[in-house]
């Protein structure tokens, strides 16, 4: 039964912790819309946050909360902060 139990937190739990999401846009330019997020959730402090060099850029709203473990702009990459982001890395 332990094999078991370690298989599942490995195969469900595992994944979402200290992955990669990377910014898409896909469906506006609110950071706080899973849509826009290649994993379709928000970034936490379990995330690798990457924003590419695209339009729109993310944009945290007044008075909006963001997070994530790092965050990598690439080249020519932008994002707007007019609410708190706070990045655990």
């Amino acid at each position: 039964m332990i094999g078991q139990a370690t298989w599942l937190l490995t195969m469900l739990v595992l994944p979402t912790l200290w992955s990669p999401n990377t910014w898409d846009g896909s469906r506006s330019s609110d950071w706080n819309t899973t849509d826009n997020w290649s994993g379709n959730y928000l970034p936490t402090y379990s995330n690798y946050v990457t924003i590419p060099n695209i339009v729109p850029i993310p944009v945290i709203s007044s008075g909006a909360n963001a997070k994530c473990y790092s965050l990598t702009l690439e080249n020519g990459a932008t994002i707007e902060i007019n609410g708190n982001l706070e990045v655990e890395n």
